[in-house]
């Protein structure tokens, strides 16, 4: 730990971070739903089904 940078500074810093790493999930997180979404509406559209239809061959 550097010299004169009190325990209050470094926890904010690491709580910024986390909060950054939460942010990040999060928005993963509604990126892949979406994309679901959107893979699901393109099968739709092209005559093949949807995932609780789809046969595996």
């Amino acid at each position: 730990m550097q010299e004169g940078v009190g325990k209050n500074v470094w926890k904010e810093r690491w709580s910024v971070l986390a909060r950054g790493y939460k942010e990040m999930a999060e928005l993963n997180l509604y990126f892949s739903k979406e994309f679901f979404h959107l893979e699901e509406e393109g099968a739709k559209a092209f005559g093949l089904g949807t995932e609780k239809t789809r046969k595996v061959v």
